[in-house]
């Protein structure tokens, strides 16, 4: 096990990288981090329509989604406890920690993504929220400006942010 900077330094690359571009004249990109995306733009090799974003499904293997998001000029960050994680004399160890235990966080979800402008938020927002009840999520993500959530427990159950287009 190793311990990185995952939960910031992604979001902070990215939002580095998207200014870089802008600033020498991109009007259009996806920049993939892994679990972190960015948008500039939409997206031109398809007529300028929106970029499509999959929703993984945490309970099927990678490319089998949930939903699609149709988003412009947006970070997408999803964490979740589907993908690096170890089983040990029969019990599953997750990459993301409790900061009171140190031991991986006790939750219902599944994965838990942000949508918001800056990557760097979306980091910031999913670790901060990862690990809390799903309805204190969804309360907190409503009274904050600039941000949607979609979170999906273990048993593959859905839950959108009022701002998101289903």
């Amino acid at each position: 096990m190793k311990i990185d900077l995952g939960c910031l330094a992604k979001g902070y690359s990215a939002d580095k990288v998207a200014d870089f571009l802008k600033d020498n004249g991109v009007t259009s990109a996806l920049i993939n981090l892994g679990g972190n995306i960015l948008t500039i733009g939409n997206n031109q090799s398809k007529d300028g329509r929106p970029w499509q974003i999959g929703i993984q499904d945490p309970n099927h293997t990678r490319g089998n989604h949930l939903m699609i998001l149709s988003v412009t000029g947006k970070s997408v960050v999803t964490s979740g406890i589907y993908e690096r994680h170890l089983e040990i004399n029969g019990k599953d160890y997750h990459h993301i920690f409790d900061s009171e235990t140190g031991y991986p966080i006790e939750t219902d979800l599944a994965s838990l993504t942000i949508i918001s402008d800056r990557s760097v938020d979306g980091e910031i927002w999913t670790t901060r929220l990862f690990g809390e009840r799903s309805a204190s999520i969804m309360w907190q993500v409503e009274n904050i400006e600039g941000i949607e959530a979609i979170l999906i427990d273990k048993d593959g159950h859905l839950a959108c942010s009022s701002g998101i287009q289903r």
